[in-house]
């Protein structure tokens, strides 16, 4: 014959705060330690899936006012953008080097795969430009220009 097991005296445990709240007893939390490695075949698939691109609208036509000085040396602009890697640009105020630049560098394939970085010295300035060159692309503001 078997003998009924007897219980054991231990101290009961203090109830955790989702427990009292649920009513229903938690499961233990796991162990810290050292991060699970991976399988060899996980490994495999995540080096030879391939990159994911962020997917974004595609950015309407870019046009250029010509009666602005700017436009008129885009050529130049660019031929200096794609050969340096910092550019000065100096001009008149009014000329349109603050809406025009960052459409340039749109337009030569800058800021597919990040963003183009434009600063003023205030942030009524910055929303301003930001505001302007939206309406000149035609895209509401936070689409394409932020």
């Amino acid at each position: 014959m078997s003998s009924p097991e007897t219980p054991q005296k231990n101290k009961p445990q203090q109830a955790s705060r989702q427990e009292r709240a649920s009513g229903k007893p938690q499961p233990a939390a796991k162990p810290q330690g050292q991060p699970r490695q991976e399988r060899p075949r996980q490994q495999q698939r995540r080096e030879a899936a391939p990159a994911r691109e962020p997917v974004r609208n595609p950015l309407p036509p870019v046009t250029f006012p010509e009666e602005l000085p700017v436009s008129g040396k885009r050529a130049d602009i660019v031929a200096a953008l794609v050969a340096n890697q910092v550019v000065s640009v100096c001009g008149e105020t009014g000329s349109g080097k603050t809406t025009q630049l960052p459409k340039i560098c749109l337009e030569l394939g800058r800021g597919a795969r990040g963003l183009i970085g434009h600063t003023q010295p205030r942030r009524i300035a910055a929303s301003s430009t930001a505001k302007r060159i939206a309406v000149e692309l035609n895209s509401p503001l936070g689409e394409h220009v932020g």
